[in-house]
């Protein structure tokens, strides 16, 4: 009888195991899970936002996001999400869109484009925006008939 519970566990296991394999690889309960991740992150941020919007103005402001990000708690809160910023002005810097405060959206949107490792979607971008900018700095130069010391360096 022992033996006999023993295999019935072992199949068990097994069932299960297979059972859990399909359902992480079904793109129906993936992409719902992408979905709850996303509201979750959303409603994260939301309270975070609310927390550091002081004034109430809906918009929070350099000053405002240096207050709540020198909360140990906060950091704490931040770093369990997966976020760990503790310079306020890089962290503002990165997700204003150039009006010297932060919507809602704007630090929804930002912080999940920031948190975890870069991408190499992130890292492809990065060097074809880097190219770009070297090439108009290259056309500038020729421009103003300033030699180009990169040449100058690799020689």
């Amino acid at each position: 009888i022992t033996i006999g519970f023993a295999l019935i566990s072992i199949l068990n296991g097994v069932f299960m195991q297979e059972t859990f394999k399909v359902a992480s690889s079904d793109d129906e309960i993936m992409m719902r899970q992408k979905r709850m991740e996303r509201k979750m992150h959303r409603s994260k941020m939301d309270k975070l936002f609310k927390s550091a919007d002081i004034d109430s103005n809906g918009r929070v402001e350099l000053s405002e996001l240096r207050q709540v990000l020198s909360n140990e708690e906060c950091q704490t809160w931040l770093a369990a999400q997966q976020l760990s910023f503790r310079d306020a002005d890089i962290l503002f810097s990165l997700l204003d869109d150039g009006d010297s405060a932060l919507t809602a959206d704007e630090l929804i949107r930002g912080v999940e484009r920031l948190k975890g490792p870069a991408k190499a979607l992130d890292m492809a971008l990065l060097a074809n925006q880097h190219q770009a900018m070297h090439l108009n700095m290259v056309r500038v130069m020729n421009a103003l008939k300033i030699p180009d010391v990169t040449e100058k360096m690799l020689q």
